[in-house]
């Protein structure tokens, strides 16, 4: 992992994580087996627990900055689930006619060869068939050993690919010497109830490996990406930290910018609102993003009366039940992971000293397939070191009927304020900035109490800038009627904001907006 900017003695924890993986070699990953549920297990190759016999050649996780040499035909990640794979290298065995070297480029067996690790349990005994999912750009390629709990039985070994090169596909075929191609399912495993290492080797170097999996069901054939990997028995254990203290497989780091977001993955934050720049943030391991605990998942106790920020991922068709009571503040966070459209942030506020207590990624009430762990973060409208004032071209007066809405015209609001709107802040824009694109920091101010602020934009308008897409187009009241007699009225938009925080807008004309003729928004907000 990068180095983490970490608040003030809180390093700690995320020390003792980046020593493991100096000093043990291995892959730092949770050693929770994955388990089976109705006679299938689902695996990310990505997500081993331990490697051994590595030296000759040794198994990389992509994407990465860099890695041995030669690999010819470069990296793969498209295409790849949640982005990652595995790849033996150096790969100097491309073609038949280069080289063969018995135990350096080339494993008959899994004895000795490069492998993987992987703890599954088992809780239903029998045949599981081997479903794996390989890219490849030649014949030397294309094939890789499993094995499980030290033995490397036959019906494990050669597994193999053929078909369209460049493609990831997935394959059931064992290679024997009548059929290089392999024969589908006769490539399994036989195991027991109770608990088992899985074990994949490299039979030739330059083999890339996304995902497998072990079913029962010898007719079952996965498309695509194929299922959601499997949970971890992280499920089922009885945490011993006790109530309000953080869990030790979570770690704690400041929000910005570039940032890992979670404990065991190396995908970065790449575009954190400035607003919330700074807070302290509490990183979780992805590979819990399955389990379905409703409760007592993510403990610890606030520091001060404040805002504690979930952000969720995207994906999500609705959240679990534990995140009904939280505000949707319309805010989003971009990340590196390609697949991932983005993490949702939701609000709720809590005083100093309350215990926080969350549920897991997949608690009861959540829906939809794919989602990564969610992350959270803290504040008390003070962390933020961005500078957050309202500029000289921007004038403030109070909202009531005849007040002028811009600072270089004469037109006056007519009508349509509510009666609770009348003598709040109005911020005065001016109506020759209209064109403005900027897709942020057109207007910006701190908020001086936790309440909506309401944005009043041109009712001519086909669709808002991006920045507006998370407001709410608030109609109960209708809209705000003007002077301006080419203007219809102003539609209202509206977005909760909590005392301290950072209101930061966009252009009239930002990214994402219609392109019709109309004048500048206005800006209310106040209690």
């Amino acid at each position: 992992m990068g180095s983490l900017s970490l608040p003030h003695a809180r390093n700690t924890l995320l020390l003792s994580i980046m020593a493991l993986f100096l000093f043990s070699g291995l892959n730092a990953f949770a050693a929770d087996p994955f388990v089976e549920v109705d006679g299938r297990v689902v695996i990310e190759a990505e997500n081993y627990e331990s490697k051994a016999n590595t030296g000759v050649r040794d198994w990389y996780i992509f994407p990465r900055s860099s890695s041995p040499t030669p690999d010819p035909d470069g990296a793969h990640t498209s295409g790849a689930g949640n982005g990652k794979y595995v790849e033996a290298l150096p790969d100097t065995r491309v073609t038949h006619e280069d080289p063969l070297q018995e135990n350096v480029n080339f494993f008959a067996t899994g004895n000795n060869a490069p492998r993987m690790n992987y703890p599954v349990k088992i809780n239903s005994a029998g045949r599981y068939y081997i479903r794996a999912r390989s890219i490849w750009t030649g014949t030397e390629d294309n094939g890789v050993h499993f094995g499980y709990d030290g033995q490397w039985p036959t019906s494990g070994s050669s597994a193999q690919w053929c078909g369209d090169w460049n493609l990831w596909q997935w394959s059931g075929n064992r290679r024997t010497d009548a059929e290089h191609c392999g024969i589908y399912n006769a490539l399994y495993l036989d195991l027991s109830a109770g608990e088992h290492t899985i074990m994949v080797a490299m039979r030739e170097d330059g083999f890339e490996l996304d995902r497998f999996i072990l079913t029962k069901d010898s007719s079952y054939f996965p498309s695509g990406i194929g299922p959601d990997e499997s949970a971890r028995t992280t499920g089922d254990d009885t945490s011993t930290t006790p109530p309000g203290e953080l869990d030790s497989r979570f770690a704690e780091t400041t929000l910005i910018t570039g940032v890992e977001y979670y404990t065991d993955r190396d995908y970065q934050l790449t575009n954190v609102p400035t607003w919330y720049e700074g807070m302290e943030t509490i990183i979780t391991p992805n590979d819990d993003r399955n389990r379905t605990d409703s409760s007592d998942y993510l403990s610890f106790t606030m520091p001060y009366d404040g805002t504690v920020y979930v952000a969720y991922d995207s994906r999500a068709i609705s959240v679990p039940t534990w995140l009904n009571d939280f505000l949707d503040t319309g805010d989003t966070i971009l990340t590196s992971l390609s697949t991932q459209p983005s993490l949702k942030i939701y609000s709720k506020d809590y005083d100093a000293g309350d215990i926080i207590n969350f549920g897991a990624n997949k608690a009861p009430g959540f829906t939809g397939s794919v989602v990564s762990n969610y992350i959270v973060f803290y504040g008390n409208g003070t962390s933020s070191p961005v500078t957050c004032t309202l500029d000289g071209d921007f004038n403030t007066t109070s909202m009531i009927v005849g007040v002028s809405y811009y600072t270089d015209r004469s037109y006056t609001i007519t009508g349509g304020i509510p009666d609770w709107m009348l003598g709040r802040t109005l911020i005065q824009t001016p109506n020759d900035e209209k064109y403005d694109n900027s897709a942020s920091g057109y207007i910006k101010f701190t908020t001086p109490v936790s309440w909506w602020v309401y944005v009043l934009f041109d009712s001519r308008s086909a669709s808002v800038p991006d920045w507006l897409n998370g407001w709410e187009r608030y109609t109960r009241y209708g809209d705000i009627q003007t002077s301006l007699s080419t203007q219809p009225s102003m539609k209202l938009y509206r977005k909760m904001f909590d005392a301290g925080q950072c209101v930061n807008l966009g252009g009239n004309y930002g990214p994402g907006s219609s392109s019709e003729y109309r004048s500048n928004y206005a800006v209310v907000y106040g209690k």
